[in-house]
């Protein structure tokens, strides 16, 4: 019973080899494009410094 187990997990892990082999490497266009986008949202609306006179900010993101 070992040997068969042990058989069948040599396919397996030769298998799964060969197949990581076979996938070959990312498309450059679309790496280029993916590593263009910016982690950052810009269209975040924090809460604007206000001096003692200046108006309130009512343009912030309702939702923290």
């Amino acid at each position: 019973m070992k040997k068969i187990i042990t058989g069948l997990c040599f396919l397996l892990a030769t298998a799964t080899m060969q197949l990581c082999a076979q996938q070959g490497l990312a498309d450059s266009d679309l790496f280029n494009k993916i590593s263009m986008i910016k982690a950052i949202d810009n269209h975040a609306h924090p809460l604007k410094y206000i001096t003692k006179d200046g108006k309130p900010d009512d343009e912030y993101d309702a939702l923290p």
